[in-house]
């Protein structure tokens, strides 16, 4: 059998038997848990020098599993979680730092992969996207007001901890807005828009003055109110087009 047959036969046989399988799963683990426990606890170097010797085998052999068994590691997944909420939550506040170190390492080490995922999930949810913003714009304007001084702090400590490409950011910014600001621009208006905006709010504009699809203006028909937050998160999203 092939590795797309097996995959199909895998679903199909999964979808056919799920309360089966997973009451089978919990009586096999439930009788055999000490048993395994004990196994690795005395075998635990041997365990050890055989991962290390047979990295890259068991590394292809965990891929061409999942390949072929995406279903039921997801049904698995789901139910662990639901079954251990109180566990994992209790691991995540002990383990804060750590896992915030292992997310930065793999960010770091993976900068375009993230920016092609983030694209391609971008490009594939823009309604949804847009149809969040205005759910949640009430949400995020009480955020806002809740986090101030924090939302402040931080803003002052990404700005002072990247200050070459917030300027570089910036100076691309400028250059944008001059060469698309027409002559029949209102000026005044624009001014007037940047001069009222609301406390807690950033002035936005709605067709970014730069884009890989359609390029806006600088003028008072493409400018918005957005809060904090909201902006905050476009401007993640030019540093990662800029970087």
């Amino acid at each position: 059998m092939n590795k797309e047959k097996k995959k199909v036969y895998n679903k199909a046989y999964y979808e056919a038997n799920k309360e089966k399988k997973k009451d089978y799963d919990k009586s096999y683990y439930e009788a055999n848990k000490e048993k395994k426990k004990a196994y690795h606890k005395a075998n635990k170097e041997k365990i050890k020098a055989y991962r290390e010797a047979n990295k890259e085998k068991i590394k292809a052999y965990h891929k061409d599993y999942q390949e072929a068994n995406k279903e039921k590691l997801k049904y698995y997944i789901k139910a662990y979680r639901e079954a251990n909420k109180e566990k994992l939550k209790a691991y995540r506040e002990d383990n804060k730092e750590r896992n915030k170190a292992i997310r930065k390492a793999w960010g770091e080490a993976n900068k375009e992969k993230n920016k092609a995922i983030k694209k391609a999930w971008d490009e594939a949810n823009k309604e949804k996207i847009k149809a969040y913003r205005e759910d949640n714009k009430e949400r995020s304007k009480a955020y806002y007001e809740a986090n101030k001084e924090k939302l402040k702090v931080y803003r002052s400590n990404y700005v002072k901890n990247n200050k070459g490409l917030i300027n570089a950011i910036s100076s691309k910014r400028r250059a944008d807005k001059i060469m698309a600001t027409p002559s029949w621009a209102n000026l005044e208006k624009i001014k007037e828009i940047y001069k009222n905006c609301p406390e807690g709010y950033h002035v936005d504009h709605i067709y970014p003055l730069r884009s890989e699809y359609v390029c806006g203006l600088h003028v008072e028909n493409n400018l918005q109110y957005l809060t904090a937050k909201e902006n905050l998160q476009k401007s993640n999203n030019i540093i990662d087009k800029y970087l």
